[in-house]
């Protein structure tokens, strides 16, 4: 008696029926039974998905390299999900052999087949020079056409291209026009990015409340970007919420333990502040020195200023020179600056106003405008004979320590009298925290070091 054909098809609808039903143990048995059949038409979307379910660990024990496998004859047969993927595993040397020449490859037939998503990568690729001579040119087509497909990432990278001007000129209308698009598919980078852009005024009125808007809806996804921002807004008192420092801790740490480097170390000078907490100098160190870790120059910066002034620690001018260093050669206007004081005052060091303006010429440039105060000092009493008369150095409201108080002000040896009279004014006037805070008002501040993909 003949055997009786089994019709692997069923196999493979049914392997779809139990993986959308998550029962993965069963789809794997069905998609493997569906791929056994080579004349069976669907043989190279059962690869694809024992090929998901393997990177993924769906039903079986994660494995790369029996991902990359299945993806691999999958792909051979213009499954462009599958071209797809086995390209990003060699993006990321994942399962295989980084090679990016290999990942650019794979990347661009399934985007000549259609696939948005392998657009956005190829663009990618294309703008940053992976694998391929850069080129901003094809890096636009490419974001283009899995912008306007309404591939998500694909209209972000579009709308970064304008807001940044790097492979197109500087366009902020655009640039919001692509991240609205983005962002009511409910793409919460594109919130966030949106939230910006009402913060700062780019592309659009500047309106808080509005940015508090996108933010908020981006943040109760766990974005902590979004959350680190609405910590900021609550610790100004914007974007139609009034100055709450209890929520302000609240939305900073939600973002901290999340990673957030910039809610890290302003939940330092929360504690460095005593703003919704009490002062406890040994837990901002604690949070200045995570953010540190993770890379955050203002946090080398904050604990500079902590072994300056004995905070939390033993005082130890070394210290504090070491700190600063690590934030200025990481090109941190504020710790150059910091840095540079430290050899104006002969803290740590002997007085040296060759290296202070070093530094400080570097923070000027940086955009640091006390730096120049500094500068001109220097550079006139280094036009008269020595010896020369020690440097008084002048604190602005951004760099008052914790142990200026205002009375102080009047009894220091006056260099600039109109810039002593307006740190009075805005020691009496300004609610603001101080710069140790990251004030979150550029888009540097704000986004920090942005992860591709």
């Amino acid at each position: 008696m003949a055997r009786k054909k089994v019709n692997t098809a069923n196999f493979y609808e049914q392997g779809i029926k139990e993986f959308t039903d998550s029962n993965y143990s069963e789809a794997m048995i069905s998609f493997l039974k569906a791929s056994d059949n080579k004349k069976n038409k669907n043989i190279a979307g059962a690869q694809f998905y024992i090929g998901w379910m393997y990177q993924n660990g769906l039903g079986v024990d994660k494995s790369y390299k029996k991902a990359f496998k299945y993806y691999k004859k999958s792909a051979h047969q213009d499954y462009t999900e599958a071209q797809n993927n086995i390209a990003v595993l060699y993006f990321h040397g994942v399962g295989v052999k980084k090679n990016h020449k290999k990942a650019l490859t794979w990347f661009t037939a399934a985007s000549e087949k259609g696939n948005t998503a392998s657009q956005t990568w190829l663009g990618s690729l294309y703008r940053d020079g992976l694998g391929v001579t850069q080129n901003y040119e094809k890096a636009l087509f490419w974001f283009y056409k899995a912008a306007e497909s309404g591939n998500t990432k694909g209209q972000c990278y579009l709308a970064d291209a304008f807001s940044d001007g790097k492979c197109i000129s500087l366009n902020y209308d655009k640039a919001a026009y692509w991240y609205r698009k983005a962002a009511e598919q409910g793409d919460l980078d594109a919130m966030f990015e949106l939230g910006m852009m009402y913060q700062l005024g780019q592309g659009v009125l500047k309106d808080y409340t509005t940015a508090m808007y996108w933010y908020t809806n981006a943040a109760n996804e766990k974005h902590v970007g979004a959350q680190s921002q609405i910590g900021y807004f609550y610790s100004i008192g914007k974007g139609g919420v009034e100055l709450d420092y209890n929520k302000a801790i609240h939305w900073y740490k939600l973002a901290a333990e999340g990673g957030n480097t910039a809610a890290q170390t302003n939940v330092g000078c929360m504690y460095q502040r005593g703003h919704g907490v009490g002062i406890d100098y040994s837990e901002a160190l604690r949070w200045f020195k995570l953010a540190a870790k993770n890379g955050n120059t203002a946090a080398k910066r904050n604990i500079g200023d902590l072994y300056r002034d004995g905070l939390g620690v033993e005082q130890d001018y070394k210290e504090s020179i070491r700190w600063y260093s690590l934030s200025a050669k990481q090109g941190n206007k504020d710790g150059q600056l910091s840095l540079a004081r430290m050899y104006i005052e002969g803290m740590g060091s002997k007085v040296d106003y060759d290296i202070a303006l070093q530094w400080l010429e570097k923070a000027l440039k940086n955009g640091n405008n006390t730096a120049q105060t500094y500068i001109d000092q220097i550079t006139a009493l280094k036009s008269k004979s020595p010896p020369f008369r020690p440097l008084t150095v002048i604190y602005d409201s951004d760099y008052l320590p914790d142990y200026l108080q205002k009375a102080d002000i009047d009894n220091m040896v006056v260099v600039d009298q109109e810039a002593i009279n307006d740190e009075k004014r805005k020691l009496n006037n300004s609610s603001d925290l101080p710069i140790s805070e990251i004030r979150n008002e550029t888009k540097a501040d704000i986004i920090g070091v942005k992860e591709p993909h």
